[in-house]
């Protein structure tokens, strides 16, 4: 059963843990014989949420302070506790009332949350707070212990943190914890000096951190019984700078089940918070099968690789068989480790490798570092070798097991060392985290290519560093996969880095934003082709491209309405060939205002897409071979050409089959500007257009090879303004108003021709059609 707990840290030696109750209504009223006291927050702080260095502190109603009440100014006077009343329309301040006995008065200081947060050592050794040692896990408390400090005299009483806070938000709580240690390289809890206190007043107090070791720990009332997978921790610090964070989860004998370890630092000011989030691992647990139903477990190790098996984790036997079968009763558990540097001797298509198939459904947790080095491996986060587990786990009917996870903790990954390791595992459901954040050459290609059930990836992909075909194909071909990470966060994406990533998972929805801005060749190519579901796109915001950068990037995607933002303002070759081909629902196309094209890079970009009725303008004045070469091809649905396309030059095959089979287009651009044709460049043009009745002015002088070869073949164009002085043949128009769909029309020739050629002689399929009326138009140079 999932829970979420909250847990209020307390000093060991506190009165008790503060209880939730109703938010009072009004001030408290004045108690007969007491003194009403005001009180309130100084500075910006906080008990529950924050961002990394601000926050707003409030009461609570319930909330206990104590007041220094004495005949003398002495810190080892008594204290009395009192409890806040909270102003309803400002939470920051309230109230309290405290009965005084004969010759005592409020003096010295007021604390938070009660007297016992001062150090018993304060009449020696001046003022000290207490950070005890073990404090207990409360309930759903989410109140901070931070120990706050007041001078009495003021008024009101105007609170002001000594300490810091980090709040720490757990993952993956083990069965059986009782304990959770928390360290963070320096001291954290006993008796600390507030600086910035005296008799005469308040100058921001604070505790300091000091050198040297230890942990707090939070004890639970009883152990967990079931996996927990969120808790919220509230740890107290001293303010200071902080090395490292280890968090230890301990079972009711006081032995580490899991844990969690990392060398950020942190700094930390009295009255700020700190978020840090840690996924507890069972990083001492090794690579572990159980067998959730009878089952056989296949060994193939043909580069006779020493492995070690255990049942127990305690009594161990290598083998070094090429191949090895072993039964698991349903519970049985097969262990392993070794002390190998890899498995494989080179990628899944020409190498030996180690795989370990269960035949039978298995669960597969633990630490895959196991089979790295036998003994420490839960220190060991580094692959030095390439081809590390190459295709391990493939083919194998493994499962996730809850509160059991399998773990890949290295951050320091080697070219291709997780390709293949799950693919065709058609019993996995969710993939292991995956913490590294630089990547090599190939290290996730196909690692769970065609996992049939495979529902959810990694939670986040935090890698910023990437080299080529590291995500390849990473999730291609998962049918079931619907959870994926929000965020890609690499800045640079290289050569096929996400080439066919979610390629062909029918289930996905939406994509994650990308943040990459300088591309690579190929490194989106067909990453969510065949996503036949997906809705929606984020923004692209490259705006230094690669070539092949988009290929193909959402072919395929049959349920894509709108298309995302392109950022992109300077083009590369093939950049968006056939990006949107056969998105059959697609009717938003993006703005395409780039002016400087590249060849092929809008080749086939919407071909297929039977929803899209009006084409993006397309301004770019110099094209480029093949730029707009088949672009919206099959765009059955497609009523209206680009407003804008008036380009001043040509070039090879540059709008050939650009609006083939578009069957309802009505109407063009006015004109075909530009006045130098190259080879192909308007070939197949308005092929089968046979909606299509006037075609678009033709002002070109010279024609070239095939310029206007099948240009209007099919169609039902029954006008054309050409004013062409070259002869009409086969070489330049071959067939290119053959076949129409009406027998008569008008063409509108140049008059120039009269002295050149006669249009009586060229009533063919390749030139002027017969039963056209030939109109003479004079042109001006």
């Amino acid at each position: 059963m999932r829970k979420s707990f909250t847990l209020y840290c307390m000093a060991a030696l506190m009165l008790g843990a503060c209880t939730a109750l109703e938010p009072a209504d009004k001030f408290q009223e004045a108690i007969p014989g007491a003194e009403t006291v005001a009180v309130r927050i100084a500075s910006p702080a906080t008990r529950v949420g924050f961002d990394d260095n601000l926050g707003k502190f409030s009461w609570t109603a319930g909330d206990k302070i104590a007041v220094h009440v004495s005949a003398t100014a002495q810190i080892a006077g008594s204290y009395k506790t009192a409890t806040v009343a909270v102003d309803p329309i400002d939470d920051a301040i309230g109230n309290f009332s405290v009965v005084l006995s004969g010759g005592q008065e409020r003096n010295l200081f007021a604390v938070y949350p009660d007297v016992s947060a001062v150090s018993t050592a304060a009449a020696a050794d001046g003022f000290k707070v207490c950070l005890p040692a073990e404090r207990p896990i409360s309930g759903s408390m989410a109140d901070s212990p931070v120990p706050m400090v007041a001078l009495n005299a003021t008024s009101p009483l105007t609170f002001q943190h000594v300490g810091a806070l980090l709040r720490l938000e757990l993952k993956n709580v083990p069965t059986g914890t009782k304990k959770i240690a928390v360290s963070m390289g320096k001291r954290i809890t006993g008796e600390f000096a507030v600086a910035g206190i005296s008799d005469a007043g308040l100058d921001n107090p604070s505790i300091a951190t000091e050198d040297g070791s230890d942990e707090v720990v939070f004890v639970l009332p009883e152990a967990l019984t079931s996996y927990v997978s969120d808790f919220i921790l509230n740890v107290p610090l001293p303010t200071g700078t902080y090395p490292s964070l280890r968090i230890t989860a301990r079972d009711a004998a006081d032995e580490p089940i899991h844990s969690y370890y990392d060398e950020v630092e942190r700094s930390f000011d009295a009255g700020r918070g700190r978020h840090a989030e840690a996924q507890l691992s069972n990083l001492t647990t090794p690579l572990c099968l159980e067998a959730a139903e009878i089952a056989s477990v296949v060994i193939s190790n043909p580069l006779g690789l020493t492995i070690e098996l255990s049942s127990d984790a305690i009594t161990w036997t290598s083998m070094t068989d090429e191949r090895k079968e072993i039964w698991l009763g349903i519970g049985d558990k097969l262990y392993f480790r070794g002390n190998n540097t890899n498995y494989a001797n080179g990628t899944s298509e020409n190498s030996l490798y180690t795989n370990i198939r269960c035949d039978g459904r298995c669960y597969l947790y633990g630490n895959i570092m196991s089979l790295i080095q036998a003994i420490g491996f839960d220190e060991v986060t580094s692959l030095t070798n390439s081809f590390t587990f190459v295709s391990l786990f493939s083919h194998s009917n493994i499962l996730n097991k809850t509160g059991e996870e399998l773990l890949l903790p290295a951050t320091t990954l080697s070219n291709s060392c997780y390709e293949n390791m799950f693919a065709e595992c058609a019993t996995l459901t969710a993939a292991p985290e995956l913490p590294a954040v630089s990547l090599p050459y190939g290290a996730y290609q196909r690692m769970f290519y065609h996992c049939e059930a495979l529902g959810k990836a990694p939670r986040a992909l935090p890698a910023t560093t990437l080299n080529s075909y590291c995500y390849c194909e990473m999730f291609a071909k998962c049918p079931s996969l619907t959870t994926i990470p929000e965020v890609l966060p690499a800045l640079n994406a290289s050569y096929g880095s996400y080439k066919g990533m979610f390629q062909d998972c029918v289930s996905l929805t939406g994509t994650p934003v990308i943040e990459a801005t300088v591309l690579g060749q190929d490194c989106f190519m067909n990453m969510f082709s065949g996503c036949s579901n997906l809705t929606s796109a984020q923004e692209l915001k490259a705006t230094k491209m690669g070539s092949g950068c988009y290929r193909s990037m959402f072919e395929g995607c049959t349920s894509l309405v709108s298309a995302p933002q392109i950022d992109a303002n300077v083009l590369a070759n093939s950049c968006f060939s056939q990006m949107f081909k056969g998105c059959t629902a697609l009717t938003v196309p993006p703005e395409l205002n780039v002016m400087d094209l590249a060849q092929y890079c809008y080749y086939s970009m919407f071909q297929g897409c039977t929803s899209l009725t009006k084409a993006p303008n397309l301004p770019a004045k110099i094209l480029q071979p093949y730029c707009y070469q088949q672009m919206f091809h099959s765009c059955t649905s497609l009523l209206e050409t680009p407003d804008e396309m008036n380009p001043e030059t040509t070039a090879s095959s540059c709008c050939s089959s650009m609006f083939e089979d578009c069957t309802s287009l009505a109407s063009t651009m006015e004109e075909l500007s530009a006045k130098v044709l190259s080879t192909s460049c308007y070939a197949r043009m308005f092929y089968h257009c046979s909606s299509l009745e006037v075609g678009p002015r033709l002002p070109a002088k010279n024609l070239v090879n095939s310029c206007y070869t099948y240009m209007f073949l099919g169609s039902a164009v029954n006008k054309i303004e050409a004013y062409f002085t070259s002869t009409p043949n086969t070489l330049y128009m071959d067939r290119w108003l053959d076949n129409l769909l009406t027998t008569t029309g008008d063409i509108y020739l140049n008059s120039a021709i009269t002295s050149l050629w006669n249009p009586a002689n060229y009533r063919t399929a390749s030139g002027i059609p017969a039963g056209w009326e030939i109109h003479y138009v004079t042109v001006q140079d």
